[in-house]
């Protein structure tokens, strides 16, 4: 039996699945805490900007923004931990720039599970 993955293992997989290369591409996280930062740390390795908004203040290297301005700027949105369950998911990709994806390593990490014998 193979140990579970943690949630920042599963959302930098997702990324890397996307075909077009992720440097440069702005990631929009949704909740700063623990497992925000260490995605955060790693999609940074890869070359992306990161910004983030939390209803706690978080400290770090990357731009904390308003829900609003992290919907239009990034190209990829992903909530961390559930921490976009107040909103709607039509809600967010409604306001979210044209072209962008939202990434929910939350609902791939329960889907993992579920495919586990």
């Amino acid at each position: 039996m193979t140990a579970p993955r943690s949630e920042a293992d599963v959302a930098i997989d997702l990324l890397n699945e996307r075909a077009e290369p992720l440097s440069g591409k702005v990631l929009g996280l949704i909740g700063y805490g623990t497992v925000g930062r260490e995605i955060a740390r790693r999609a940074a390795r890869c070359g992306m900007k990161i910004v983030y908004t939390d209803a706690l203040l978080g400290r770090g290297p990357h731009q904390r923004v308003q829900l609003g301005e992290l919907l239009a700027r990034s190209d990829f949105v992903m909530p961390v931990n559930g921490s976009a369950r107040a909103f709607k998911r039509a809600e967010l990709v409604a306001l979210m720039k044209p072209g962008a994806r939202l990434v929910e390593p939350a609902l791939a990490h329960v889907a993992e599970e579920a495919r586990q014998p």
